[in-house]
Order: structure tokens, then sequence, then C-alpha cells
């Protein structure tokens, strides 16, 4: 008996997205200093890996075929990380004379539909995906701290932001509550995984230990953003440091749950190139007895699934040039995601007119490896602001270089 169509979650991304953390130039607070109102509309897009080259991304997504030469080439890392967000947002800031009493203080509106993925696995694992197991007989493939999540949803945001003033320095604040509604959710972690394929290929031994959760229904969620920020006049440095997306989801009574802990032998199965000739209208596995062992551990009711939280770090540096402008640091982490090394960012503004600002630097550690960027910002009047976004052209250049795409459009106006 063959398994022909074993698909696993860590190839999702693959599969069916060609959705974030926060970009690496994208500013933060971005709420006014003075009494007025801010409008901020946003879309942006990101998609990065260690392991994954442009070629072999594109040939899988228009042909659902990886030629044996694309396979080859491929950059595998021992450990393969992979992450895509897609975000559309429109935010609201308010700072009337005064609120609640106090002055300085304000209200934030937002609205926003977000699609993010990432993905952590053993390269032997997507080896043995690519090639099948026939390469690995006798060995044992280890799948320790494999994890996938996906997360599909539409969020509605309120907050309140102060503004503390002093002689040398200005403090900001702002704490939101975002309440969600998520239309996808895949969540895939393995701490403890293996498979064994004797010599002869007479069976295979599976080990699995892990937890899934999967829903393709409404479900509510509710999270948190905080920051601070510490703008220092005498210097012209700023500091801050946001946490966004913390809280959980609620996946309702017909979602998916499982956990599994045992070990499984199979004699008589044969792991194919599963990648020739795709389908997958029977989700994770194929409708054989795998499948249904598989299906076997799975429940259908309520459970809950932490949220992965953005945590990020951002310095600033204003010059006294006609040419410098400002340099930026900015540190990164996604947590639950598998990333194992915080993004970093370094990036350095200069004025190319009076109201025209480009900014070029790099991202490295993260999900993905070195990635210059570049990005342009115009300024009109004072009130509108248009910023634009890009990386990496390396991606396209080099066969071999790891997959990394980032687009961005903002525009800030002061009404």
């Amino acid at each position: 008996m063959n398994i022909k169509n074993i698909i696993l979650l860590g190839f999702l991304f693959i599969i069916n997205f060609v959705e974030s953390q926060i970009l690496h130039v994208n500013k933060p607070f971005n709420f006014p200093d003075s009494t007025g109102n801010i409008l901020i509309i946003n879309t942006q897009y990101i998609s990065q890996s260690n392991s994954f080259s442009y070629p072999f991304i594109h040939h899988f997504i228009r042909n659902k075929y990886i030629s044996e030469q694309v396979k080859d080439n491929n950059p595998f890392k021992d450990n393969v990380l992979a992450q895509y967000e897609w975000l559309n947002s429109i935010h609201f800031y308010h700072l009337p004379d005064s609120i609640f009493g106090t002055d300085n203080t304000g209200i934030h509106f937002s609205t926003s539909y977000k699609q993010w993925f990432s993905l952590l696995s053993k390269s032997d694992l997507i080896k043995m995906i690519l090639y099948g197991n026939k390469p690995f007989a006798g060995k044992e493939i280890n799948f320790n701290s494999t994890k996938l999540n996906y997360f599909n949803f539409f969020s509605l945001t309120f907050g309140l932001f102060k503004n503390y003033f002093q002689k040398s320095f200005l403090l900001k604040a702002i704490f939101d509550v975002n309440f969600h509604i998520f239309k996808d959710i895949q969540y895939f972690n393995i701490p403890k995984g293996s498979i064994f394929t004797d010599k002869d290929g007479t069976y295979i031994d599976v080990f699995l230990n892990g937890t899934y959760q999967a829903s393709k229904q409404y479900n509510p969620g509710l999270s948190f953003n905080m920051g601070l920020q510490w703008k220092h006049f005498d210097s012209k440095t700023t500091f801050s440091f946001q946490v966004y997306q913390l809280g959980y989801c609620k996946l309702n009574k017909k979602s998916n749950y499982a956990r599994i802990d045992t070990n499984i032998c199979f004699e008589g199965f044969e792991i194919q190139n599963v990648l020739i000739q795709p389908t997958f209208q029977s989700g994770l596995f194929s409708s054989d007895s795998l499948a249904k062992y598989y299906k076997s551990f799975l429940d259908t009711n309520y459970s809950y699934l932490r949220l992965p939280e953005i945590m990020r770090f951002y310095l600033s540096k204003k010059w006294q040039s006609n040419i410098l402008r400002e340099s930026y640091l900015a540190i990164t982490y996604v947590h639950n995601s598998g990333q194992s090394i915080p993004e970093f960012s370094l990036s350095q503004c200069i004025n190319l007119k009076r109201n025209v600002h480009i900014n070029f630097g790099t991202s490295f550690f993260g999900f993905s490896h070195f990635n210059p960027f570049l990005s342009i910002n115009y300024m009109h009047k004072k009130n509108l602001e248009i910023h634009l976004f890009y990386s990496n052209p390396l991606s396209y250049l080099s066969k071999k270089y790891p997959f990394h795409n980032g687009i961005q459009l903002l525009v800030k106006k002061v009404l």
C-alpha cells in the first residue's frame, strides 16, 4: 500500500499562499504630539524564508511541480524557517484639548484584516516530502520542535494614548484592546517527533508527541497592544518598546483539536515523492488507512490558542546635517513562532530634497537572511506623508538566495 499524498502542514504556505511583523522602517507611535487628528491607511506584504529560494517557490506555485534540479539547488538550512504576512489597516488618532478630565490624552480606533503564517521545521522532514523516504532508509528522521502557525482574521481596536511633556524629553504611552474574528486557524506543534524507515523498506516507525488545533469557522479572540516611547530633545534620540497582539483566541466546538503522544508502526508503506502530482482535497493526509488513524485522534470541542505576540525595540538618532537625516535600529521578536533569534534591522535616512527622504538599510537573522531594503518618504505641506517600502532584490538576482520580499504603502494625513 502506498501513501501517495502526505501533505504536511509545514508546506501549507507554499501550497495555499503566495499574509506580519512590523516592517523595518515603519516608525512606531504615529499619534499626534499636540491637539489634532491623524488618519493612517496602511497595506503591507512580507514573505521570507531562510531555506526556500525564489525558483523553488515560483515553480511550485505556477506548475505544482518541482524539478530535481530546483530541489537540488535549493539552499536548505538545518532548521527551516519561513514567515508570511499580509496586512491592511486603517488607524485614526484623536487628541482633544481634554478627555476624562485630563489633557494630552487621546483615543485610537483602528480596523484591520491580516493573514499571518510562520513555520519552523527540520530540513530532513522537508527533504523527505520532496524526495520520499527512500534516501533515508535505515536512518531516523528527527523533526523535534516542528511548529506551524496560520491565522486569517479581522480586528477592531480601541485604545488610549498619553503624552507626558517635560523640559528635556517627551514620554508617550499607548494601550490598545483588540477584538478579533478568526476566519481560519491552523496550529501544529510537535515538541518531539521522528520517522524511521527500515533498510529493506518493510516498515516505518513513527513517533509523535504534539498538538494540532484547526478551525475554518468564525472564532472570537482578544488581545492587547502596549508601548512606551521616550524622546530626548537635546540629543535628538528616540527609544521605544512595544508589545503587540498579546492574547488568545477561542476555538468553537466545531473546531479540530488533537493531542498525540504515541508510537506507530506501519508495515508495507512507502512514502513517495508527494509533490509530483499533488491533490489537496483531503487536507493533512491522503484518504487511506493512515488518514483514518490520524483522524481518530481528532476531537471537536472548545479550545484556546495563544496568539504569537510581537515584541519590538526601536532606537533612532537625528543628525544636524544637510544630507544625513536620521539613523535607525530595530529589533523584532515574534514569540511562539519558532524564531530562535530576533530580527535586527539597521538603516540610514538621507535628505534627497526638503520634502523627500530616502531610507536604505538591511535586516538580518529572524526568519530570513541578509535582506537589503529601500524606502521613500514624501511630505506634502507638512500634513500629508506617503511612505513606500520595498525589499529584497537579491531574491530575484540569485537562484540560490533565500526568498525574501516585502512591500508597503503607508499614507498618513493630519486632519
